[in-house]
């Protein structure tokens, strides 16, 4: 009888054990950073005070309600078109809500964000679109320019370590990323962009002069639109990799000056287009020092200016991609390989040009060099806008 209560103390004993260690186990545990249920948030990641300010220009309190708390507090509206400042102490954060109003953008109207010292950012952008449902809000349809310029020159915010900052929107309007993070010197890594469907300059200029970012978001979008990505990373200094660029099908001036000024830009994406448009890669690489690479150009249709001023300045080049096509038209090539100072390869098939096709398309390329062409192709002249005169010329196969 005494074994037996022995035993049952113990197994009591052991039972006790186990459930405190679990309690212990799921109690030390941090749940893991909901970013699409949290607003967009700001925190003070310094020692002193910090000033937020929210400037709203030309929207009127029917169009766009914003509200505001500090560290989990109650909510303030912010009221009135104008300047309105919010002092976020150490470790503090302000969180902000908004509801706007539909087909309620345009160039004339915004709302920015920036904040006087070093603060990080996170959270879910369409709290600024829906109060209260913005976790499950994916649509900026009827929402055009509704975050243009919303961070633009802030140079203090930063990428949390743990916490990202989301774009979860798959519906876009036009402009309605447009220069939301230009010049916003602190962003190390871009947020993601799921939209596989996009809308007129929906992301130009988003990151115009992000000199830190050196990880570029996926851009899986295989449907363009005008001027889509149209300077979007143009001056990011740091990046070293460009994201795929997957879509067959160009719209007009969608890839224009997209990396332009990124000097440690080694590689080039590929671009698998055979469908272009009218000044779709117009200086997409100009300034690329770093670039040794370039990508395959498979379409022959061209338009005017496709190429335009595509590797220009790219002076680390050597060799020029093939150029399949056989028919040029007016200033397709314009530029597009203008001081490239080490390139001294070129093959192009074309056996009919057009006025200006290739107007300075290889000033100020290496003295000497090989140019490939067809044996028929009789239209060449012996300058800048032909063949450069010290290079030698070789009859396609």
């Amino acid at each position: 009888m005494l074994k037996k209560l022995l035993l049952a103390s113990l197994i009591v004993l052991a039972m006790l054990f186990c459930f405190v260690a679990c309690d212990d186990n799921s109690s030390s545990k941090k749940p893991s950073f909901d970013a699409k249920s949290t607003p967009l948030t700001l925190e003070n990641c310094g020692d002193s005070d910090m000033m937020v300010t929210v400037n709203i220009t030309r929207y009127s309190d029917e169009e766009i309600k914003l509200k505001y708390s500090i560290s989990g507090g109650d909510q303030h509206e912010i009221s009135g078109a104008g300047i309105h400042s919010f002092p976020v102490g150490p470790g503090e954060t302000i969180c902000f809500y908004g509801d706007r109003k539909e087909n309620s953008g345009s160039t004339a109207k915004a709302v920015s964000i920036s904040c006087s010292s070093d603060c990080y950012i996170y959270g879910n952008i369409m709290s600024l679109i829906t109060s209260t449902d913005f976790a499950s809000n994916t649509s900026l349809e009827n929402h055009s320019y509704a975050f243009r310029v919303l961070f633009k020159g802030n140079s203090h915010i930063k990428n949390h370590e743990t916490k990202d900052l989301v774009l979860p929107a798959t519906t876009l309007s036009d402009n309605c990323y447009n220069e939301m993070f230009y010049e916003c010197e602190g962003l190390i890594t871009a947020p993601e962009l799921p939209a596989t469907t996009l809308a007129e300059a929906c992301y130009s200029f988003m990151f115009y002069g992000c000199k830190k970012l050196i990880k570029a978001p996926k851009l899986p979008a295989m449907n363009l639109a005008e001027q889509c990505y149209s300077s979007m990373f143009f001056g990011c200094e740091a990046l070293v990799s460009a994201p795929e660029l997957p879509a067959t099908t160009l719209a007009p001036l969608c890839y224009q000056t997209m990396f332009n000024n990124c000097s440690n830009l080694t590689k080039a994406p590929e671009l698998p287009a055979t469908t272009l448009a009218e000044r779709c890669y117009e200086g997409m690489f100009s300034n690329c020092t770093g670039l040794t690479s370039t990508p395959s150009l498979p379409a022959n249709t061209l338009f005017r200016l496709c190429y335009g001023y595509m590797f220009f300045g790219c002076t680390s080049l050597t060799k020029a991609p093939e150029l399949p096509a056989t028919t040029l038209v007016e200033r397709c090539y314009e530029g597009m390989f203008s001081g490239c100072t080490n390139l001294a390869s070129v093959t192009c098939l074309a056996k009919t040009t057009a006025l200006d096709a290739t107007k300075i398309w290889l000033s100020s390329v290496a003295p000497t060099g090989s140019f490939t062409r067809p044996a028929d192709a009789d239209f060449w002249t012996t300058d800048a806008n032909g063949i450069p005169s010290g290079w030698t010329t070789i009859d396609a196969e």
